[in-house]
């Protein structure tokens, strides 16, 4: 069977890996040698996962200028995509490369993510998985909410039918939106999204089969 008649889209943190303390420290480094502190907390980090990258601007600086403010998050998404090409390796999930390569022997493997431009090719360098991910898509690329990603996606890979594989309430929204089903990972950022879910990404392998 081709295996774009099996595909399966995988949203990024919370879900294939989790940077929330490397990306806490290289953001405030960032910030700290603008003169403007520390103010990226751990909480406040979580409460953005997984939303557009002008969220996070306006959540940590609500005071500054528009173009001060997206000055100083350029700066540091794009020392985020360098400093975790060191440090990312510790950050993926356990079961993610093994789950992903096994995976890929029959299935389509995409990723679509609300990140920065330039993330998910960080994430493909630390995991090894370049090889293995068909294709990808982010916010940063288009500027395009989630579920209008996953449509492009699929429709630039002839893709007929997908399933989601996220973390939470706003990866199953934008599934639903995008017009396909939706698997929660319930060890990611997300609470109560379905009623049902993974435990861990070794598990999806048998949830498909089912």
């Amino acid at each position: 069977m081709d295996r774009k008649h099996r595909a399966l889209i995988f949203d990024l943190d919370g879900t294939l890996w989790d940077t929330r303390e490397p990306v806490i420290r290289i953001w405030n480094d960032v910030f700290e040698e603008e003169g403007y502190g520390r103010p990226l907390t751990f909480p406040l980090l979580t409460s953005l996962m997984g939303k557009p990258m002008n969220a996070f601007g306006e959540a940590i600086f609500p005071d500054l200028e528009d173009d001060l403010r997206n000055r100083l998050v350029r700066q540091a998404e794009q020392q985020e995509n360098t400093r975790l090409l060191e440090t990312g390796k510790d950050c993926l999930y356990p079961d993610t490369a093994d789950t992903l390569r096994k995976l890929s022997c029959d299935h389509w493997i995409g990723i679509a993510s609300n990140c920065q431009e330039g993330y998910i090719e960080t994430f493909l360098e630390v995991s090894k998985l370049g090889d293995v991910v068909d294709s990808f898509i982010s916010n940063g690329e288009t500027g395009l909410d989630k579920d209008e990603n996953l449509r492009i996606l699929m429709e630039r890979n002839g893709l007929h039918f997908a399933l989601y594989i996220g973390d939470t309430s706003g990866d199953r929204l934008s599934a639903r939106k995008a017009g396909i089903p939706f698997i929660w990972c319930r060890y990611g950022f997300g609470n109560e999204v379905t009623p049902d879910g993974i435990d861990d990404l070794s598990q999806l392998p048998y949830v498909l089969t089912e």
